[in-house]
């Protein structure tokens, strides 16, 4: 869910003036007064949780506009890379990590088309989250696989966020897609990860959106856990603050429906191809 890009040369310049965390602040009262939701918070690097960080010891972060994610992972990893494409976002990311004395974050400037600037087998974990992708290009998930894995180390872990091709919501919104990434169904995702290079592959759901702040990673690979996740947990979204029931609206509407025909048709494991994105976490092959 990128941020718009007056939003972030706003951001940059109170942080300069008050530091990083007036600027957001600032930023959250502003998104109060549109009546939408914040992008990011601490939460979009609770999926560090779905990966074991022992032993590995250096990340690198793709996407983000806070550096928010970065920040996060510095307390697991012993050096943390963040790639933005958005040269406003470095310069807060790098002035967050600036001010907050973190010293073991390093914040790159790279192309749109994810053409990155490290030697082969460099990081221990990879995590693509929501990149801004060149919007004039397709890129081929293929591809970022290949570079994904080419910066990655034998044994390495990558973690994945994409949009599903036959979501819901784009079906019913008719949504052209994620920037310019070619986006894929969840079949063709994991088949596309196989041939790149990786194994060991996990695929989840974040919810109620895949990009943003999620609150929960439904396990796909598991029935009992989505029959568990559409039965206990699901219905509680009829308890959340109007504003959450509000930022979530039309996501909450598209998943009920297909959530009933799921149960009414005992068919839990198909939802897995219709939900609005996965993450992927995935581990390189040793050679």
């Amino acid at each position: 869910m990128t941020v718009r890009a007056t939003d972030i040369r706003n951001v940059l310049a109170i942080g300069r003036a008050d530091g990083w965390e007036t600027a957001l602040y600032e930023h959250a009262k502003l998104l109060v007064q549109r009546d939408q939701s914040l992008v990011e918070d601490e939460r979009c690097a609770d999926w560090i949780h779905l990966v074991d960080p022992a032993g590995l010891g250096s990340a690198l972060v793709l996407g983000g506009d806070f550096g928010t994610v970065p920040v996060a992972l510095s307390r697991f990893f012993a050096r943390v890379c963040a790639a933005h494409a958005v040269p406003e976002a470095a310069e807060f990311a790098r002035m967050r990590s600036g001010q907050g004395k973190i010293a073991n974050v390093d914040v790159v400037l790279v192309g749109r088309r994810l053409a990155l600037p490290f030697a082969d087998a460099t990081f221990d974990l990879v995590a693509l989250t929501d990149f801004p992708f060149d919007s004039r290009a397709r890129i081929s998930f293929r591809r970022v696989c290949g570079e994904v894995r080419r910066v990655l180390r034998p044994g390495g872990v990558a973690y994945l966020v994409v949009p599903n091709r036959w979501s819901l919501q784009a079906m019913a919104l008719r949504w052209p897609g994620d920037g310019g990434l070619e986006a894929q169904g969840w079949q063709g995702y994991w088949r596309t990860l196989r041939r790149a290079g990786f194994h060991e592959i996990h695929s989840y759901a974040p919810l109620p959106r895949y990009l943003g702040i999620p609150l929960f990673y439904v396990p796909l690979e598991s029935r009992g856990g989505l029959r568990f996740f559409f039965e206990n947990l699901f219905p509680l979204f009829e308890m959340v603050s109007p504003e959450a029931k509000r930022n979530a609206a039309v996501e909450y509407r598209v998943a009920r429906a297909g959530v009933k025909l799921a149960r009414l048709l005992r068919v839990e494991g198909l939802v897995r191809w219709f939900v609005p994105g996965f993450a992927f976490v995935a581990r390189a092959v040793r050679s």
